[in-house]
């Protein structure tokens, strides 16, 4: 995440913290780089009304689908129950629809989930009414007269109204890059001209709106250029000439490493330009599908930036968009779940490898390897799902049943260390030199904290007294933010029954996702489903992958048992949970215990 310097932030014309924190919650919720848990959710109260109707329809179609139906009705419940916007827009029909919600599978039948679909076809109706609502409190809680004493609910208000803001335009179609692209015209001093900060605010919030628009993406054609063009139009792609469509500067740039005159033209209606390369992109990548049927043995080269061009009111607006980078970014991350581990232990693993129960890992490790390489979202998913259920081949019941059963519990442990993993470095970067007080008080001969171990930072975190010093330090720096994010980690693990909590909580979100993507993968594979693939699912799956990977590593130690299987490792994971658990309470020293 792009770091604004401390001069920066003095420099904008915020006039309270909540400017400031709003402006790094926003950027956190969209930043490819943060823990998936602090992301935008897939769900939101009018994607979750469309998912609900959807999955009746496959529950009528055919009653297995009840599982999944119920789960989704469950996941929508709490977020209904959850959502202010809502009880203010539907005040007339909140507690009739919490009410029929409050149902589990057994409950279900063909004349309730009907029902159901019926009660989320009016909530859609009401879409427009209550976009504009969410928009009016979030710019509420951000600018509105508010006790300003009152930390605590209004950075909670701020997030949850953020996220809610958030999902709703992703599902929409916005891109992850471009919002957060957005949030840079709010820490940029020359962006806001003659504006204050509220003025800013509300402009760059009020041009965030669901209106379409119709853009013409370009891609640079390499290979079989007089062919293509002998073709002209197949799938709504032009193949043309590069001359009188754009500048030879623009085309020059997008071209590089490809000797062509040759563009693939795609017109395409989205909210915003890089939604817009996205969804020309696989329009193009169909349409070299079906020139394999003519040329199968040469294949279609294009280039990985694409030109973007629209004209809104009276102005043309132009972008060079490296999609290929942005696909790289979904599989790609700087920091995972596996960067976590000690190096003895992966110095452990790494002498087991050639062991024949890693034979599951070799094959799970292929496809990954093959989602890596692909150029399409759809591809991407496919192949990572397929890279986890190798892991879960040998598991009870049918393939579903098992990866749900395991993948929840090996992110959820995963997840709390990833959090404090994540509160030391945002404290590295923040604060950086651990307060004079901390030192004296526990002899520390390191002076930085990004000079502490993990188990090093843990101790000296755990200790309230040390967080309040830290809390008071970074409240002089006006990082409201960082304050937030520690206070809302240590909430959830300050007590056995708290990590109990967040445990049993991360792994029932877990879950119903997993449904959700199997779902997606099901129509993907079995109905010929084309498109409409979220980003945020794939980097879903491969965050639950490693989290699978790393159970590997640390039960390697177990290695020297002849026949140990990869089932054997999760029975094992089984019984060791307990214990898993028990390291990370706040009174024990922080240590996986296997």
């Amino acid at each position: 995440m792009h770091e604004v310097s401390a001069q920066v932030w003095q420099n904008l014309p915020t006039v309270d913290f909540r400017n400031r924190f709003f402006i790094e919650i926003w950027k956190e919720i969209l930043y490819v780089d943060t823990p998936s848990f602090y992301q935008a959710k897939t769900m939101n109260t009018m994607s979750g009304a469309a998912e609900i109707i959807d999955s009746v329809d496959d529950y009528i179609g055919d009653p297995k689908n009840g599982k999944h139906l119920a789960a989704m009705i469950e996941d929508f419940r709490e977020l209904w129950k959850s959502d202010p916007v809502a009880k203010d827009v539907y005040s007339n029909l909140h507690n009739k629809i919490s009410d029929l919600l409050n149902l589990n599978e057994n409950s279900i039948n063909k004349t309730i989930s009907l029902e159901i679909k019926t009660f989320c076809r009016l909530i859609i109706s009401k879409e427009r009414e209550y976009f504009d609502a969410l928009k009016r409190s979030l710019k509420q809680s951000v600018l509105g007269c508010a006790n300003l004493e009152q930390k605590d609910r209004i950075t909670k208000e701020i997030q949850n109204l953020s996220k809610s803001f958030i999902g709703y335009l992703l599902w929409k179609g916005y891109s992850p890059t471009y919002l957060y692209n957005r949030m840079e015209m709010l820490t940029r001093t020359k962006n806001y001209g003659r504006r204050d900060f509220n003025a800013q605010l509300n402009s760059v919030l009020d041009k965030l709106t669901t209106r379409i628009h119709q853009y013409d993406v370009y891609f640079a054609i390499g290979t079989l250029q007089k062919y293509l063009r002998g073709i002209e139009e197949l799938l709504d792609v032009h193949f043309i000439q590069y001359e009188n469509q754009m500048s030879q500067e623009h085309f020059s740039k997008i071209s590089q490493g490809l000797t062509t005159t040759t563009l693939a033209k795609i017109t395409v209606s989205s909210t915003d330009y890089v939604s817009a390369a996205w969804e020309a992109n696989e329009t193009l990548d169909k349409a070299i599908d079906f020139i394999a049927i003519e040329k199968p043995m040469h294949k279609v080269e294009y280039s990985p930036l694409c030109f973007t061009k629209v004209r809104i009111g009276t102005i043309d607006h132009r972008h060079t968009i490296n999609i290929g980078r942005l696909k790289q970014f979904i599989t790609s991350k700087k920091t995972n779940i596996l960067d976590n581990i000690d190096i003895e232990r992966k110095s452990q693993f790494r002498s087991s490898i050639r062991l024949d129960r890693y034979d599951v890992l070799t094959r799970s490790l292929r496809y990954l390897r093959i989602a890596k390489d692909s150029t399409s979202l759809e591809q991407k998913l496919i192949n990572l799902w397929i890279s986890i259920e190798c892991l879960f081949e040998k598991t009870e019941g049918n393939i579903i049943s098992g990866i749900s059963k395991y993948i929840p519990r090996f992110y959820a442990v995963n997840g709390i260390i990833s959090r404090i993993v994540y509160s030391k470095s945002l404290l590295s970067k923040r604060l950086n030199t651990i307060p004079e007080k901390i030192i004296e008080d526990l002899s520390l001969s390191k002076g930085k904290f990004n000079e502490l171990s993990l188990e090093e930072y843990f101790e000296l975190i755990k200790i309230e007294k040390n967080r309040h010093e830290i809390y008071s330090e970074l409240d002089k720096n006006d990082e409201q933010f960082i304050i937030f994010r520690l206070i809302q980690f240590f909430d959830n693990i300050n007590d056995s029954q708290k990590i109990e909590e967040r445990l049993a909580n991360t792994k029932k979100d877990v879950e119903r996702q997993l449904y959700r993507i199997y779902r997606l993968r099901n129509k993907l594979a079995h109905r010929a489903f084309h498109g409409n693939v979220r980003p945020q699912f794939v980097d879903n799956l491969i965050t639950y992958l490693l989290s699978a990977y790393s159970i590997f590593i640390y039960f390697s130690s177990y290695d020297h048992i002849k026949g140990f299987s990869s089932q054997d490792t999760f029975n094992i994971f089984e019984v060791s949970y307990d214990n898993i658990i028990s390291s990370l309470e706040p009174e024990k020293n922080l240590k996986i215990s296997i």
